[in-house]
């Protein structure tokens, strides 16, 4: 369970959280389990006929599972806030956003990570959400670098307790 899905944007616990886009409440789940999604929603959008997706936003604050599945909410529309560590399965406050192309045949929430050996299969469920948001893909591939230029970056950035012995 090493590549996330998802995008992570902390922010402090009680910041609201808005539809990235026009939707159908499809769910709104307790996954209170340590390290899980705490309160979660996933929204159904079809943007045309025949063409349907689903967003998933975690880690929020129990008081939207007031939010009665499938009703419409609107782009920009408060749809909840951001959860407390004892509200979002202990992390610390953030938004978990994700995109999937289907719901398989979970009852609940849906996988957030993925096996490295699972990637291209749970990509290909769960696109890259960066492209929705205005970004650039969230994976970048790795630069190339002397170990010379590498080491002098790891000493500006990094915070003297923090550095290898190595």
């Amino acid at each position: 369970r090493t590549i996330h899905l998802g995008i992570d944007q902390f922010a402090p616990a009680g910041t609201p959280v808005c539809a990235v886009l026009d939707g159908i409440v499809e769910r709104v789940d307790a996954c209170p389990e340590p390290l899980d999604y705490g309160t979660l929603i996933i929204l159904k959008h079809e943007p045309e006929p025949g063409v349907c997706f689903y967003s998933l936003y975690g880690h929020l604050d129990p008081s939207c599972r007031q939010l009665p599945p499938g009703i419409t909410v609107a782009r920009g529309q408060i749809i909840a806030d951001l959860g407390g560590g004892d509200d979002n399965g202990g992390w610390a406050s953030h938004l978990h956003f994700q995109l999937a192309t289907v719901l398989l045949q979970t009852q609940r929430n849906f996988p957030g990570v993925c096996r490295a050996s699972e990637t291209t299969a749970w990509t290909n469920v769960s696109p890259d959400p960066s492209r929705l948001l205005g970004g650039t893909a969230y994976v970048c591939p790795p630069t190339a670098q002397s170990q010379r230029d590498h080491l002098q970056r790891r000493e500006q950035y990094s915070c003297r307790a923090l550095r290898p012995g190595y």
